[in-house]
């Protein structure tokens, strides 16, 4: 199976003003020639301000919008509103006349949010700020998404890191299968590089691979990733199943 292992480090994330921040870590996309499936554990990590450590829980990372099903990890939600990366997401789904045409309009919105967001932590809450950006390394924002264009699945990863060179700039990039570099088959997965990158050796069904690839994870990085696994797989001319799924999976958007 042809794999790619994008770099993307889990994230830690702190808090600022009332309420919290919920930060979600390994989502999974593997597109085969007749499916594409999404997949995320079950770890939520809320951090508080005035707190040093985050609040350990188990929750729901996949949303349904429509026909389409998408998993945000990283930083997607603030206390003051401001930058609710699901709303975007869903609002660019149902305005969009096609899923293609969705993830570009996604890609835009996301952008455009976060780096103003980004700048305006910058100017009032520095502290916040370098958090975010120190934890993240590279990526503070990830979207793995499926759904169907022309009648065929289709698996999306979408990720976007920041270069603060004086000025707040955020840089987007884009995974999808089938594509030209990925014409039938691929696996998109944001997790820890190192341990993961064996894990489809030996494994010929990909709801095996998922399987294996999160729980090498929770089990070497049990306060970030947990168990259960939601397993949701769209294919051709059928409906969408759910190969594993817990209760109040998916968080249904209307």
């Amino acid at each position: 199976m042809k794999q790619l292992l994008p770099y993307l480090l889990v994230l830690g994330l702190n808090s600022w003003g009332s309420g919290n921040i919920l930060h979600a870590t390994a989502l999974m996309v593997v597109v085969t020639p007749n499916a594409a499936i999404l997949a995320a554990d079950s770890r939520v990590i809320s951090y508080y301000k005035d707190s040093n450590k985050g609040e350990i829980e188990i929750g729901t990372k996949i949303y349904q919008s429509g026909k389409n099903y998408f998993a945000v990890g990283g930083f997607f939600e603030d206390p003051g509103k401001k930058f609710i990366p699901n709303q975007i997401i869903h609002a660019q789904l149902q305005a969009s006349v096609s899923f293609n045409q969705a993830i570009v309009s996604i890609a835009h919105e996301l952008k455009i949010s976060l780096q103003r967001r980004m700048a305006e932590l910058k100017e009032v809450d520095p502290t916040a700020y370098n958090f975010i950006v120190s934890g993240s390394k590279e990526n503070i924002l990830t979207i793995a998404i499926i759904g169907s264009q022309d009648g065929r699945p289709t698996g999306y990863l979408l990720y976007f890191g920041i270069n603060d060179s004086g000025k707040v700039m955020i840089e987007e990039n884009i995974m999808s299968c089938p594509s030209k570099e990925y014409p039938d088959t691929a696996i998109f997965y944001s997790g820890l590089q190192g341990p993961a990158k064996d894990f489809g050796e030996g494994e010929q069904n990909a709801f095996d691979v998922i399987r294996k690839a999160i729980t090498i994870q929770s089990q070497l990085s049990p306060n970030l990733v947990a168990l259960p696994i939601d397993i949701i797989a769209i294919f051709e001319n059928s409906d969408p199943i759910w190969v594993q799924q817990k209760q109040g999976c998916p968080i249904i958007l209307n």
